[in-house]
């Protein structure tokens, strides 16, 4: 069959405007939505079947999202902000984009698309929420997806007869930890992915997460929520043994040389600092505490909204010891077995996992050392807590 210019297909998406139907359903959809348009390009075939991709072909949901991006583009103007952010604000864009923030568009695809890489694991993103004001949060943000944007666009300029379209992205989780999962740097995430999901839809082509620590797996049920399907379904969790794979759509050249290619280093990372500011080292946020023999430690934690996510990690320096959780109703004094105690070898690895709580009511973490009579156990331990309307979760 015969292609067209206006036919795009990411690497698990495809827009097909070679039929009828379609065809219909994008000039349906301009005509709704011509009033609206911040400027014509915003109306060619490949932008408004964005829309119609993630509505699922349904005009009149994609003509609300159309019309709200629009009314967002007017009132924050993203193509004025990626023309005069970076002069305007010299000082800290040169410090956010070529000092500190380990990401950025890297070069493209074999067949031409942008290939966006970043070492996400190495952000401080509590650091950026505290130091950095909202206002240059979004515009910075706001000034990639531009970026982006504006690379795609004159792709689809050059290549006219488009099979595949959209954004490469890597994401590399060496140095994924604690902090990244707070309340805080949750909402730092949301803050960034919340504009992308609003006004840059179908753009991505495929999203590689790549060097995945344990703590990742035990976190993705968290992420997910934050992901729409689509972006689920293009993404390739691929731990560390990934280049085979990446390097069939990336020139090895322009792959970072701190992710396996040969192309310049993602700068930066760490703990944020602002310009000027003497950066220091953060320490890591651990509780310690001494099991006595034949005893036990315990640390309650009042949990008020069903779904809400208990996670933990701890480590003994010289032998095991046992854990679990214990659950008791506000209105009960008896507490019952919630994650039933077992011996883990703590000694020789940190211990993660996480409990959703499934009621309201007072769950205790249990560490238990009954089972030695000669030896006390030294523990290191960390816990937290996020709940459903932080997460934006359909746990409740």
């Amino acid at each position: 069959k015969k292609k067209t210019e206006d036919t795009m297909q990411t690497a698990n998406f495809k827009i097909v405007l070679e039929t009828e139907e379609h065809k219909r359903k994008v000039e349906e959809l301009r005509e709704k939505v011509k009033d609206h348009s911040t400027d014509s390009s915003k109306l060619r075939d490949m932008f408004l079947a964005r829309f119609l991709v993630t509505k699922d072909w349904d005009v009149d949901a994609a003509a609300t999202m159309f019309i709200g991006s629009m009314e967002w583009r007017k009132a924050n103007s993203p193509e004025a902000v990626h023309e005069t952010f970076p002069a305007q604000n010299a000082e800290i864009f040169n410090h956010l984009h070529n000092v500190y923030w380990p990401g950025k568009i890297i070069g493209k695809t074999k067949d031409g698309w942008p290939v966006y890489c970043e070492a996400l694991g190495k952000l401080d993103p509590e650091g950026i929420m505290n130091k950095v004001d909202a206002e240059t949060r979004i515009a910075y943000q706001t000034w990639k997806l531009e970026e982006n944007e504006k690379l795609r666009q004159e792709q689809e300029e050059a290549n006219g007869n488009t099979e595949t379209a959209g954004s490469t992205v890597i994401v590399d989780l060496t140095g994924l930890g604690w902090g990244h999962f707070s309340s805080l740097s949750l909402s730092f995430f949301k803050e960034m992915s919340g504009i992308s999901k609003k006004n840059y839809p179908e753009t991505l082509r495929r999203l590689y997460i790549v060097n995945t620590p344990a703590l990742f797996t035990m976190m993705w049920k968290i992420i997910t929520p934050m992901l729409d399907a689509s972006t689920l379904k293009k993404t390739q969790i691929l731990g560390s043994d990934y280049m085979d794979i990446i390097s069939k759509e990336i020139d090895i050249d322009i792959i970072p040389s701190n992710m396996g290619g040969q192309g310049p280093a993602l700068i930066g990372g760490g703990p944020y600092f602002n310009p000027g500011e003497q950066q220091v080292a953060s320490a890591e946020q651990w509780e310690s505490a001494t099991v006595p023999r034949s005893g036990v430690f315990e640390k309650e934690v009042v949990i008020t909204e069903r779904g809400s996510i208990i996670f933990w990690e701890f480590s003994t320096e010289d032998h095991d010891i046992g854990f679990g959780i214990f659950y008791k109703r506000a209105t009960d004094d008896e507490r019952v077995e919630d994650l039933p105690v077992k011996r883990y070898e703590s000694n020789t690895e940190v211990i993660r996992d996480l409990l959703v709580a499934g009621k309201p009511g007072t769950y205790t973490l249990h560490w238990d050392n009954t089972f030695s009579w000669t030896k006390r156990k030294f523990l290191k331990y960390r816990f937290n807590i996020l709940t459903p309307s932080v997460l934006g979760s359909k746990n409740q």
